[in-house]
């Protein structure tokens, strides 16, 4: 009896130690999994660095070239430009003497200047641009004075051209009521443009 309880106490022992042992075996094939998992992450983020870091030096690679590509045309165009300015300014001069010699009186249209005239009874005239976009017009401001002893109620044409001499607009102007001696008087209105070009060019005569 004795000995039969102390083969049992012997066994409970036994299994007592396996248990326990496969419990350490347990947790240490578990630690190695955590281990080899986190080894993996590890390797793969720094392959993922590595691959993100050689594909950033590449494309600053390729964006400088294109970059100092750019700034090689930029330059080339800049000296083609610079070689045809004289040209070009040479051609306008010789358009404008054409248009001038072309249509007697027409002068350059400068915006937003108070343009002397002194011819006549017409002072000065201002042109300035209203609106934008569809909206934009061009308009006037006439100064007219009456240097006569007498009344007078003259009209105006104003006859406006592009840059290529092409008339695109016109305006007529009335004097009424007339102008008593030594009166002076500013008329303003719209420039009524029948074509869609830019004014460059205008001519003031009397009707």
């Amino acid at each position: 009896m004795t000995r039969s309880s102390s083969v049992t106490t012997d066994n409970r022992a036994a299994r007592s130690h396996e248990n326990a042992h496969s419990r350490r075996s347990s947790r240490s094939r578990r630690r190695g999994l955590q281990v080899v998992f986190l080894t993996s992450a590890l390797i793969v983020a720094v392959v993922v660095l590595i691959g993100v870091s050689v594909y950033s030096s590449v494309r600053i690679g390729i964006l400088s070239d294109d970059n100092l590509v750019l700034k090689q045309d930029v330059f080339v165009k800049d000296e083609e430009l610079n070689r045809l300015k004289p040209a070009l300014a040479q051609v306008q001069q010789e358009l404008a003497q054409m248009i001038e010699g072309r249509l007697p009186d027409v002068r350059e249209l400068e915006l937003d200047q108070v343009l002397p005239i002194n011819k006549g009874n017409v002072k000065n005239i201002v042109f300035t641009i209203v609106g934008s976009g569809r909206h934009k017009r061009y308009e006037y401001r006439l100064v007219i004075e009456n240097g006569t002893q007498q009344k007078i109620s003259p009209d105006f044409r104003i006859l406006i051209f592009n840059k290529r001499g092409i008339q695109v607009g016109m305006k007529r102007v009335t004097v009424d009521p007339a102008l008593a001696p030594g009166e002076s008087r500013s008329f303003s209105d719209a420039v009524e443009l029948f074509m869609n070009d830019e004014p460059a060019y205008f001519q003031l005569s009397t009707i």
